[in-house]
């Protein structure tokens, strides 16, 4: 079922190059990069660990996925810099959005574009239409 829904993800969001998708717990239950020149994290490598444990430089305040989890309410388009456990430097635009189930949160997911330009991740653009297309 993860693997479903982080597929739909990829598809709904445009300039997407990872997923990560954790319990309540901040443990990584998927995670898939298709940019592998600037984060080198194989798929199946750190399922299981804490974000926390896979990129160094973020602390429960810093990392997305703890303001997350420990708030429910989305964060979208958030300009980050972190390292990972590799000591590699991924700049990045992220977008958090938990996962609830019967009203409970269970889980977060992350989606981010490794484009150092800042690409917005959601249809909320804040050009008009006219300069959009």
């Amino acid at each position: 079922m993860i693997k479903r829904y982080a597929e739909q993800i990829f598809n709904i969001f445009n300039f997407v190059d990872s997923v990560i998708i954790t319990d309540e717990q901040a443990r990584i239950q998927y995670y898939k990069t298709v940019r592998k020149d600037i984060n080198t994290i194989e798929e199946n490598e750190i399922v299981g660990w804490n974000i926390l444990d896979a990129y160094t430089s973020l602390t429960r305040e810093t990392s997305t996925i703890y303001q997350v989890l420990d708030t429910g309410h989305p964060i979208m388009n958030q300009p980050q810099v972190f390292r990972n456990y590799r000591g590699e430097t991924v700049h990045a635009t992220t977008s958090t959005l938990p996962i609830f189930d019967a009203g409970k949160i269970v889980g977060a997911v992350d989606v981010s574009s490794y484009d150092k330009r800042g690409i917005t991740l959601s249809t909320n653009h804040t050009l008009p239409k006219s300069q959009m297309y």
